[in-house]
């Protein structure tokens, strides 16, 4: 079972306490033996999943928007993202070179393409993580929401 991730970043840090508990329930539904997650690794959400993906002993897969997406991470995202990378059994890329929206788009079209299940960390709000979650019902793969009560974005 591939489970995908999307989700809007930014958000404050009592929404992130919530979101990270809320994204290890949903992985911890599945099977670690049946279970990859597949990730941007995107600060945020994308990130905290697949924490938990790894943190379940689930497998993980990661899709590079473009050659230059490691770049434009912080500091201390680069970490992060540099030990998740080492974790995945795959590195999908898009073959883009430029980390923009083009690139951006193209990694969440990839990420649809290998995921059974898309986890959607949204709070009901038109933007990207809106147009990934029409997308993802317009190509039939089932997205469950994930939205704490008490969630809210800055």
């Amino acid at each position: 079972m591939y489970l995908g991730i999307t989700g809007q970043d930014g958000l404050p840090e009592q929404t992130e306490l919530l979101v990270r508990e809320a994204l290890l329930t949903e992985v911890e539904r599945f099977d670690a033996e049946e279970l990859v997650g597949v990730s941007c690794l995107a600060e945020g959400p994308e990130a905290w999943f697949a924490e938990a993906v790894v943190a379940h002993g689930a497998e993980l897969e990661t899709v590079e928007p473009a050659k230059l997406f490691r770049q434009g991470l912080s500091d201390v995202h680069r970490t992060t993202y540099d030990r998740l990378v080492a974790r995945a059994r795959a590195v999908h890329r898009t073959g883009m070179t430029v980390d923009d929206d083009h690139a951006r788009s193209a990694a969440s079209g990839a990420v649809l393409g290998l995921a059974d299940h898309l986890l959607a960390v949204w709070d009901g709000t038109p933007g990207t993580t809106a147009d990934v979650v029409d997308f993802a019902r317009t190509y039939d793969v089932p997205v469950s929401i994930v939205w704490p009560q008490g969630a809210h974005r800055v």
